[in-house]
């Protein structure tokens, strides 16, 4: 399955890893506060409270839903959390009381040091092997729009369809590759990171019989 459209809780890590990992230490704060959110806004009954819990409230069912749906929870768990925190150290009425609580959150903000350290390491850009290829393909393969300027003038919003030219051909690619192959190549896809021409590529790597594969 594709991990992007999988429950949060149930992508094959432990549920307390997949909460750290995707929202950091912003829930342990962010989700009491999307409650308390909610209540307030139930009692006050202010349109712009409501519109927030409302949205948090979708947005947080969105994430638990759907892994890529963390991103867009990410803006209201930043606010939910930045709410629990100023309620928490202003309920601190002694100043010991308060000062353990602002160590408290800064601890909780602190926490996802680990986490950032370990995705600013992750490389997901394409390898030298990867990059030579593509370069050879762009230097040594035909112009599949017949001149190399033509590949900047091509405009997928433009409302003019884009004519092909009976030169243009496509190269044989994974979906996870065709952006590469697009950017660094300058070539067309079989397929490409939307997953247009998943499908056809797949069923063309799945063939066994070479002649078939070509139809």
């Amino acid at each position: 399955g594709v991990l992007e459209l999988m429950p949060l809780l149930k992508t094959g890590i432990t549920p307390w890893r997949a909460l750290f990992q995707d929202l950091g230490s912003s829930w342990i704060l962010a989700l009491p506060g999307l409650i308390a959110a909610m209540v307030i806004a139930w009692r006050k009954q202010r349109p712009g409270l409501v519109l927030f819990a409302v949205w948090s409230a979708v947005m947080a069912a969105g994430a638990f839903g759907q892994v890529r749906m963390t991103v867009y929870f990410e803006v209201n768990a930043a606010i939910l959390a930045g709410l629990a925190s100023a309620w928490l150290v202003r309920v601190g009425r002694r100043p010991k009381v308060r000062l353990a609580l602002s160590v408290a959150v800064f601890a909780l903000m602190f926490a996802n040091l680990p986490i950032v350290l370990e995705e600013v390491r992750i490389d997901i850009s394409p390898s030298p092997e990867w990059r030579q290829a593509f370069d050879w393909l762009r230097r040594s393969t035909p112009e599949p729009l017949g001149e190399s300027s033509a590949w900047s003038r091509y405009d997928p919003a433009s409302a003019t369809p884009f004519v092909y030219p009976p030169s243009a051909y496509s190269v044989t690619v994974w979906w996870e590759y065709g952006y590469w192959l697009e950017y660094l190549a300058r070539r067309i896809p079989s397929s490409n990171g939307m997953q247009q021409g998943a499908n056809q590529t797949a069923a063309f790597y799945a063939d066994t019989d070479p002649e078939t594969a070509l139809h």
